[in-house]
């Protein structure tokens, strides 16, 4: 025999008797029967789950046929051929004007002295290694700078 004690009452399971039915035996279910207050109230379900679980799979279903062809739109659209903001594979070996463009996020009809000067500013105050930024990524923005500079008229 199993004894289970609780802070309330001391409960006690049996083991579930064998009832003989014709030639096959059959299990009592009153060793499964709750005995005590704390397990009938247990037993028992709750008057609001039935609407909450209903509600929630509404709104679950509701959701789902807003906001579904919209991701299905945009997993169907086709990429950019540019990359978008971040552009595939590393640094090139020599810097040219076009990668010291992107590096410091300009555009190529908008290079002028005081836009570098800016681009400059604003990268190397996020990447600095003073602040937690790579140095490598702050010798980069300086020198695609200092390219720029040599090769934009004034």
């Amino acid at each position: 025999m199993l004894v289970a004690r609780s802070a309330v009452h001391s409960l006690r399971v049996s083991a579930p008797k064998c009832v003989s039915v014709g030639k096959t035996c059959a299990l009592s279910t009153s060793a499964l029967r709750p005995t005590s207050p704390l397990q009938l109230q247990a037993t028992q379900p709750s008057p609001i789950a039935t609407p909450v679980l209903l509600g929630g799979g509404l709104i679950g279903a509701y959701v789902d046929s807003t906001y579904s062809s919209g991701l299905l739109a945009m997993m169907m659209r086709p990429t950019s051929t540019t990359g978008g903001k971040w552009v595939k594979g590393g640094f090139q070996s020599k810097m040219d004007r076009k990668e010291a463009i992107q590096i410091l996020g300009l555009r190529e009809a908008s290079v002028n002295r005081n836009r570098i000067k800016d681009a400059h500013r604003r990268m190397m105050i996020a990447n600095h290694p003073d602040r937690g930024g790579s140095p490598y990524l702050a010798s980069k923005i300086n020198e695609a700078k200092d390219l720029l500079e040599r090769t934009t008229s004034r």
